[in-house]
């Protein structure tokens, strides 16, 4: 469980919340490569663009994810390691 215990540090909230909308796209779509995540998906869990942002970029900086961004289109993301 090393990707639960680094993404729920206590100041990584938004990490964990971000990474748990990962994890469960990841399941749906059967695939931890080029997950889109729409701002839709992550206001189900009270996130906001920002926060959902510095989600993304502690994700990143723990190594955990990849993010390819392009202008005016949603984050698609790779997750590098399992739970």
């Amino acid at each position: 469980m090393p990707w639960l215990a680094k993404a729920s540090e206590p100041q990584r909230c938004y990490a964990l919340k971000v990474g748990l909308i990962l994890h469960q796209l990841a399941g749906m779509r059967k695939t931890y490569n080029d997950l889109v995540l729409t701002v839709e998906r992550c206001e189900v869990l009270g996130l906001r663009r920002k926060s959902v942002q510095r989600g993304l970029k502690d994700l990143e900086r723990l190594g955990l994810i990849r993010v390819k961004r392009e202008t005016g289109k949603a984050p698609r993301v790779d997750i590098l390691h399992e739970w």
